[in-house]
């Protein structure tokens, strides 16, 4: 077996499950897709396929008719992009954009291959709803996040969060980029982050912020 379907199967174990002829002209049809960091992967209507996280993480972005714009979740290794499957499965239309938060490596299944061997095979579609759940109580946390909490709370919560994922208190971020994240206007991040530099919370300096709470 080549390394790359190794990483596949430790990173979807499901597919181990399909029937072997299967599995062999999935693994066969794979097209790899590589690009770094902070770089726009696909956007609007764009769909390659069905696409998997071999190595880095995904953004996914919805972008309002107003061109503001929304971080809905993310996808990482062993994580489904659900977009790609809306629009493989039923041509939705669809106003999102997918960035590489970091250096990314995709395989993708084309779209013939994924609708005669996963489109209808209950093993895998038993896989993509239980993921389908996790990534539906990320949503809900984004909309309960901006419909009751203030924009210092999610502020904390966001940084406490970068700083258990990477281990590091200081993140090189843009003041609109955490907008995105949270759900905020850059003008709102902007004072909120000026107010909470006052009393201690954080240090502010050109695309760099050290968050100071413990």
């Amino acid at each position: 077996m080549k390394p790359l379907e190794n990483e596949i199967l430790q990173a979807y174990p499901v597919f181990a499950k399909l029937e072997p002829v299967s599995l062999h002209k999935i693994l066969d049809s794979i097209e790899v897709f590589k690009t770094s960091a902070n770089k726009l992967c696909f956007s609007g209507n764009e769909c390659r396929g069905f696409t998997l996280v071999i190595e880095g993480l995904l953004r996914i972005q919805y972008m309002s008719g107003n061109g503001r714009e929304l971080t809905v979740y993310r996808v990482g290794k062993g994580d489904f992009c659900h977009l790609t499957v809306a629009k493989l499965l039923y041509n939705k239309d669809i106003s999102f954009e997918v960035f590489s938060e970091k250096a990314m490596r995709l395989a993708i299944i084309p779209d013939n291959i994924f609708r005669t061997y996963l489109a209808d095979n209950p093993v895998f579609l038993r896989e993509i709803y239980r993921d389908l759940h996790d990534k539906m109580d990320e949503l809900y946390r984004v909309i309960n996040n901006i419909g009751f909490e203030s924009v210092e709370s999610r502020l904390t919560a966001y940084f406490e969060g970068k700083k258990k994922l990477t281990g590091n208190a200081v993140f090189s971020l843009t003041q609109e980029q955490i907008g995105v994240d949270i759900g905020a206007t850059r003008e709102a991040v902007s004072r909120t982050l000026s107010r909470m530099q006052e009393e201690g919370k954080v240090k502010l300096s050109r695309k760099r912020i050290e968050w100071l709470e413990s």
